[in-house]
């Protein structure tokens, strides 16, 4: 998941130019994402307004907007003074064979209501959201932003909870979510077992010279 900040042109407030994309700390499952409760702050974000988030949608079919979405984006704009209901919305990727989809939801009052209320019942209404329309364009030049440990992606690593993180942003692409900065256990795994490799091999090697 990552946050989406932009601006609007001059000569049309009610149009969105979505300008930079910023990943913070995070673990995450096939249908739900746990980050930060910090919301992303620094001084190349102060001209931007906040536009919503983005994420990967792991079904192969295309889908509404979820449950945990709505929940998830109604908090967001309730404890973040600066995101506004008429223009945070909710970017979904889906992989679907062949292709690629980009859809795009935003909340309505309704929705909005629904979400802060804690409910522990799911109630999935389609009057909570509704759909956005997106174009997509070279014009302009956008930029990412990541955590300045390049760190984003904690599934598999055993910290404190991604929630509690506080983190500095530094302007960066962001790395592949299975680099080894991501997964130092599974390379320090790698390593024993070269090295187990290599030594069994000296052994041999030793055995073999006895014989010559």
């Amino acid at each position: 998941m990552s946050y989406l900040f932009g601006t609007s042109p001059k000569e049309d407030k009610l149009i969105k130019e979505i300008k930079c994309i910023v990943l913070v700390p995070q673990t995450s499952t096939y249908n739900t994402f746990i980050v930060s409760k910090y919301f992303p702050e620094n001084v190349y974000l102060d001209d931007f307004e906040p536009l919503g988030i983005i994420h990967t949608n792991a079904n192969n079919e295309v889908n509404d907007i979820s449950n945990f979405d709505i929940k998830f984006i109604g908090k967001l704009i309730n404890n973040n003074k600066n995101c506004d209901i008429e223009n945070f919305i909710d970017l979904i990727i889906n992989f679907t064979q062949g292709s690629c989809t980009l859809n795009g939801y935003k909340l309505t009052p309704n929705g909005f209501d629904y979400s802060i209320r804690n409910e522990e019942k799911e109630i999935f209404n389609e009057n909570f959201y509704e759909k956005i329309q997106i174009l997509l364009t070279e014009k302009f030049m956008g930029f990412f932003m990541i955590p300045d440990n390049e760190i984003w992606n904690y599934n598999f690593i055993s910290v404190e909870p991604v929630v509690n993180m506080k983190y500095n942003l530094i302007l960066d692409n962001p790395k592949e979510f299975y680099n080894e900065i991501h997964r130092p256990i599974h390379f320090i795994n790698f390593n024993k077992e070269l090295k187990k490799e290599e030594d069994f091999q000296e052994k041999c090697d030793d055995t073999d010279d006895i014989f010559d």
